[in-house]
This record gives structure tokens, sequence and C-alpha cells, in this order.
């Protein structure tokens, strides 16, 4: 072999030996704070499923009382999200979103399974999870401590596979039809959030679950007082937040749009 082209492999393949390293660096660690929560061992953690980390929760918590566990329910179909895109081009649009919404509808209308969990655990474990999640970003903030940072991401997981959790099959503590009772506030909600843009006369761009985008037809100053308008039609823990101002936007379809703040450009 050419002594040039051996240097180049060997160079190739140090390079290819650190990449999943310096990965394994960068991800780690907020599955290692996971395992503090989970009763499952770290290789357990990164390689299942998170829904069924969940359920080994919920398993040990009520074991841990002395309690039975339930038998898992069957799948159950049911509707999901909204989901759609007026396609074209659009200037000067505005996009919100609601931060967590489907952890944050379980805990506005305690959703879970109360023959399942006669103590709530599901309901406790996403209230405090949602809790110290935001207490870790916080200082993460303000201290700039990469391990406030790995707490929250580990926090996040759980709270974000809470919905997951009760639509998977299999899973002891599992519940479709209040995963299917999740989904429908969600439609509710997003529904809301649309005839809002309807009655101002405004124009909806982009609808996907948690988040729409609208344009009035000119730039908007007043942003915020348009989420301050919105929110006032939610209860306490449903808000919506600035998800960014687009001077142009592209939408494909559902789920595919480009979106330039000025900028950079954003593709989903």
């Amino acid at each position: 072999m050419i002594p040039e082209e051996w240097e180049k492999i060997k160079t190739y393949s140090l390079h290819d030996a650190d990449d999943p390293l310096s990965l394994f660096d960068l991800m780690i660690p907020s599955f290692f704070y996971f395992c503090q929560s989970i009763p499952k061992t770290l290789q357990q953690v990164v390689s299942g499923a998170s829904g069924s980390q969940v359920d080994s929760f919920m398993k040990r918590s009520y074991l841990q009382m002395g309690h039975s566990l339930p038998e898992a329910s069957p799948p159950v179909a049911y509707e999901g999200a909204i989901s759609y895109g007026n396609a074209g081009i659009y200037n000067h649009v505005n996009k919100v979103d609601v931060a967590s919404l489907y952890p944050s509808i379980i805990l506005q209308y305690e959703i879970y399974n109360r023959s399942k969990d006669p103590r709530a655990h599901f309901l406790k474990m996403v209230q405090i999870f949602t809790e110290e999640r935001l207490k870790n970003k916080r200082l993460a903030k303000e201290t700039g401590e990469r391990r406030y940072k790995d707490l929250e991401q580990s926090q996040k997981i759980i709270i974000n596979s809470a919905y997951g959790f009760m639509g998977a099959p299999g899973l002891l503590f599992n519940s479709p039809v209040h995963a299917a009772e999740v989904t429908r506030h969600g439609r509710e909600i997003l529904q809301a959030g649309i005839d809002w843009v309807n009655s101002r006369g405004y124009r909806i761009v982009n609808v996907d679950t948690d988040s729409f985008s609208y344009t009035t037809g000119t730039q908007v100053d007043d942003f915020d007082v348009h989420i301050e308008e919105i929110n006032s039609l939610f209860p306490e823990k449903i808000r919506w937040e600035n998800d960014g101002q687009y001077p142009k936007m592209i939408v494909v379809k559902a789920k595919n749009y480009i979106m330039y703040d000025g900028k950079k450009i954003k593709i989903k």
C-alpha cells in the first residue's frame, strides 16, 4: 500500500473512533442522572424505551408500599394531534407554542388512571419532575454549570415520556384511554388558538401538535400583546410562548416548512 494512503486510512480511523466518544461525553450525563430515579442499570436506560422506564418507576413505587400491580391495558385506537400546513410563501409570520403541552395537560386536568394508580403516583411524578426541571433550567442559565443542564435534560426525558407511556402497549401501568384524553385536550387547546387567529381576521400558516403560525400581513411589533390575549383564553398551566417571528416562511405541507428569521434559515 502507498504510504500516503495508509496515513490517510489511519487518520480517518482515529477520527472515526473519536466521534462516538465525543457523542458519548455529550449525551451520557442526562442518562446517568436518569438512573438515579429509574430502577434500571445505565445500560438498560441507554438501550431501553423511555415508556418502559417510566413503567418500572411506577412498579417500584407500588411494590415499595407492598401494593399489588395491575395488568397491562389492551391497545385502543384514538385520534392524535392536529397537524397541517397551508402550502405557500408567507411574509411576517408569528409562531407560538405551548410549553410542554402534554405534560401541562396532564397536570392541568389531573389525567391519570385512578383504578390502576389509586395513590396518583403518576401525577406526582410528572409534577415533581416538572418543578425540578424548571428549577435546574433556571440554575443552568444563572450559573452556566453543565450539571444543571444535564439534570434538566434527564428530567425532560421523564416528563416528555409521560404521554407516550400511557398509550404504549404491554406496560402494566399504561392507560390508552387517558392518552386519548390528553390528545383530545390538545386538539381543543390548539383549535382555540386557531379560532383566535380567525376571529382577528389573520391567516393561519401552519399548525403542528403544540404550535401554530399565523400572519397578519404586516410586521407585528406588539407580539407579546398577542400572546397575552391568547393566554387569557386558557387555564393557568397552559401557557403559550413566543416561538419566533419570521420575515419569511415557506410551507410545503404538514410538518415541512422553511423559516427565515432575518439572520439564519431553519428547516423542518
